[in-house]
């Protein structure tokens, strides 16, 4: 299994560039799928942002305790789901925030022309969103910009 993990962590590293930064970037199990979290740290090794998506949470190095992240209004979080199952996609989707607050985010499934979103070119149902960010405040959800 440790084999498996180095692969998988140098096979990311080299998809995202990092090949020279072993302290960047850790992979622990087998990567992103059902019930999973994905935590960035700062320089310092203090949580930065966090997002999890199973209904345990996660004890954080730092010791930041990081709970399930909250789905969307009228959306229910399913748990036992790839990110985008959870948060009322198919398992082919991301999860995305619905823009609607920074202070309380809630996450949506990733749909095809919505905030950016666009599915592979090979496989229709795996939908992913680069996101788009609107510079100013607005009260209006990024929903229906």
């Amino acid at each position: 299994m440790a084999d498996v993990a180095a692969a998988n962590l140098s096979a990311l590293k080299t998809a995202w560039g990092l090949s020279g930064a072993s302290s960047v970037v850790s992979v622990d199990g087998p990567g992103i799928g059902k019930e999973d979290a994905v935590v960035l740290f700062d320089k310092l090794g203090n949580v930065a942002a966090a997002f999890n998506y199973d209904l345990t949470a996660v004890l954080a190095s730092d010791g930041t305790l990081i709970t399930t992240a909250s789905a969307s209004g009228g959306k229910t979080f399913s748990d036992g789901q790839h990110a985008g199952a959870a948060y009322g996609a198919g398992a082919g989707a991301s999860a995305v925030w619905d823009g609607l607050s920074t202070t309380q985010p809630t996450y949506v499934g990733a749909t095809v022309g919505k905030d950016g979103a666009f599915a592979q070119a090979g496989d229709a149902a795996s939908i992913g969103s680069p996101g788009v960010v609107l510079v100013g405040q607005s009260t209006q959800s990024m929903d229906t910009l």
